[in-house]
């Protein structure tokens, strides 16, 4: 791993981290379950479209270990996860193709 890519990893790993903080107490045990069956989906969906070779992740840090980014999948993701559903608006009615695009956007990154 370069330079470039560690300061750019790291910094990323900073802002996600420091963005936990910011979610509502009252809303943790919700966030929690989010997080948890992200994490269940994106290790089963991340691991298949690795495998297929839909995808290849340039910089890994476990890179014997998993063809996957250990960042991206179980710490980045699920954290973006939580904000989408903690944020999504209620009182609107539920618009399908903004939620497909947001599933797009992140697997097919």
């Amino acid at each position: 791993m370069y330079l470039t890519e560690k300061i750019v990893l790291g910094s990323v790993w900073v802002i996600t981290f420091i963005s936990i903080w910011f979610i509502p107490r009252k809303k943790v045990s919700h966030a929690s379950c989010v997080y948890l069956i992200t994490q269940f989906f994106t290790w089963f969906l991340g691991l298949s479209v690795v495998e297929f070779s839909w995808i290849d992740y340039p910089v890994r840090e476990l890179s014997k270990a998993n063809a996957t980014s250990f960042s991206y999948e179980y710490f980045i993701f699920p954290i973006i996860s939580i904000y989408f559903v903690l944020h999504y608006p209620t009182d609107k009615p539920l618009n399908p193709g903004f939620y497909i695009i947001f599933l797009l956007v992140q697997y097919l990154h």
